[in-house]
């Protein structure tokens, strides 16, 4: 998307990256849906322009956002089908992520992935909803499907796990906690006492694209100091269990391998 609106604006990619990086700071998300619409060399360029305006003058580094989207958005391996499984043997399956009701239904939404799912909480966010309201998606979703953790409570905090766990009526000792983060998210199921698996595979990342991360991240210089204190902390809390797909969790709670 910073290619082709570098070229359309015929401004830098260092500069767009940093006006990116400013928004998702102004918003606390690295993932503000249309960030592109606020960007100061988009104003600039196209000057006073209505939001729906503004897209479909955006719609070539629009077009290129969203097809690499389509071709990179997918299961892990074996999730599916062990959704699936837990689904139909009667296990409670709830959702806690750290990105907004937009992006997280929005994905959802795409891999099919809403029926195994009784409660998704997800973080507070800000989004003025999508420019085009003929293009706005509608789901069906059961009553109170989505709740909403507000911005103040975050990962490692290990009263979010319990306050979910007594929501949802379900003692923490009968509980999993599934993660990918040895800093964030093992650290506060184990200070939660909730046995805890360490989803290996979500580490896997190919490291090319961090700087660019960095770049437009909404992280500040104090919360990326603040995480290297996380795992310098919490360097001794190993997980319970560690899975490299996972299918490997059938066998952790009890169901063997189907």
């Amino acid at each position: 998307m910073i290619i082709e609106l570098s070229s359309l604006l015929n401004v830098n990619e260092e500069q767009l990256a940093a006006e990116f990086k400013e928004v998702h700071q102004r918003y606390g998300c690295t993932e503000q849906p249309f960030a592109i619409l606020e960007l100061p060399s988009v104003k600039k360029h196209f000057g006073y322009l209505s939001r729906l305006e503004l897209m479909r003058k955006l719609d070539r580094p629009l077009y290129a956002f969203n097809s690499t989207r389509k071709k990179n958005l997918k299961l892990y391996d074996t999730v599916q089908p062990t959704l699936e499984v837990l689904k139909n043997s009667g296990i409670k399956i709830i959702g806690y992520t750290e990105s907004n009701m937009e992006n997280s239904l929005f994905r959802l939404f795409k891999l099919d992935l809403i029926k195994y799912f009784d409660q998704i909480y997800v973080l507070e966010g800000c989004y003025p909803g999508h420019p085009d309201s003929a293009k706005k998606y509608d789901l069906i979703l059961p009553n109170e499907f989505i709740k909403i953790v507000p911005k103040t409570k975050r990962k490692p905090d290990p009263y979010l796990l319990l306050d979910i766990c007594h929501c949802e009526t379900i003692p923490k000792e009968n509980s999993f906690y599934v993660g990918d983060s040895l800093t964030r998210d093992i650290p506060m199921a184990k200070l939660a006492e909730i046995t805890t698996v360490w989803a290996r595979y979500g580490t896997r990342l190919d490291t090319a694209y961090w700087p660019l991360l960095l770049s437009i991240s909404h992280w500040t210089t104090e919360e990326i100091l603040r995480e290297d204190e996380l795992k310098k902390k919490y360097i001794q809390l190993q997980p319970d269990y560690s899975i490299d797909t996972f299918s490997d969790i059938l066998p952790i709670i009890g169901l063997g391998i189907t």
